[in-house]
């Protein structure tokens, strides 16, 4: 149904030395639906918050590696849309020219 959705996102990296970089993100989003739900009778409210933390090492000008460890959680007025999740990633990144 139709929804209206607010949110805000931001982030920073931080040069540690030539090679070695970390970013860090955070987003916050609220979603308000105008309609009722069929199924539960009620309105749907949905508020979801993402942290993603990385750190960047530059093999060389091409390649580089990533790690990274990503939350999120969201909650919700209609339990089965709530969930918290959390991931952890290994990446090799060659750019192309």
């Amino acid at each position: 149904g139709d929804r209206g959705i607010r949110g805000v996102r931001g982030g920073a990296e931080f040069r540690l030395d030539e090679r070695w970089s970390l970013v860090a993100q955070a987003t916050r989003q609220a979603t308000a639906y105008e309609r009722v739900d069929p199924a539960f009778s009620v309105v749907r409210r949905d508020g979801r918050s993402d942290y993603e933390l990385t750190l960047q090492y530059r093999l060389d000008a091409r390649w580089q590696l990533r790690g990274a460890l990503t939350s999120t959680r969201q909650r919700s007025s209609i339990p089965i849309y709530a969930f918290e999740r959390s991931e952890a990633s290994l990446t090799a990144r060659w750019a192309f020219d």
